[in-house]
């Protein structure tokens, strides 16, 4: 059973990287002959797809569903708990007089790692908003829902028992 979930959860995670058009395509001609390669598969994935039937199409939904949502809860709470060990260890630091925050920060605010982290990360940010509103778009989202309503159904309720589990 869990070769199956393994199985499953490399060819959704797949999937969603192969669907993403990353921001350094736009920016890479060089990396043209892997986008064309991963859009030839993805149309054998989506030919196969279109092929099940209303259950089949419910089980996938279910999956990604299931799947996609217990990688966003781990991920998140991955994040939240990095988060208030580096604020408790700082705070710690601080209090102890074992490291100065204000002075440290004057310090990192005004270096050119600093700013070129900035740049880079709005640019990244900058492309990935973009590819989320275009891929996001209400209305494009809309008219998946009522062609796939069996897979949106399963997704909807593997996200649940994701949640609950």
């Amino acid at each position: 059973m869990h070769q199956n979930f393994t199985r499953a959860f490399t060819l959704i995670l797949f999937l969603l990287l192969g669907s993403l058009q990353s921001y350094s395509y736009a920016q890479d001609p060089d990396l043209e002959e892997s986008k064309n390669a991963i859009q030839g598969v993805m149309v054998t994935v989506q030919e196969k797809f279109n092929s099940l039937d209303n259950k089949g199409k419910f089980i996938v939904g279910s999956a990604v569903g299931f799947i996609g949502t217990r990688v966003l809860l781990g991920s998140a709470m991955t994040a939240i708990k990095t988060g208030a060990v580096a604020f408790i260890t700082a705070e710690v630091l601080h209090h102890t007089g074992v490291l100065d925050v204000r002075e440290a920060i004057d310090d990192i605010h005004d270096s050119d790692l600093v700013q070129k982290i900035k740049v880079n990360a709005g640019q990244m940010v900058g492309g990935f908003r973009t590819q989320v509103r275009r891929r996001l778009n209400p209305l494009n989202a809309q008219e998946l829902f009522e062609k796939e309503r069996m897979a949106t159904l399963g997704a909807a309720s593997g996200a649940v028992l994701a949640c609950l589990l």
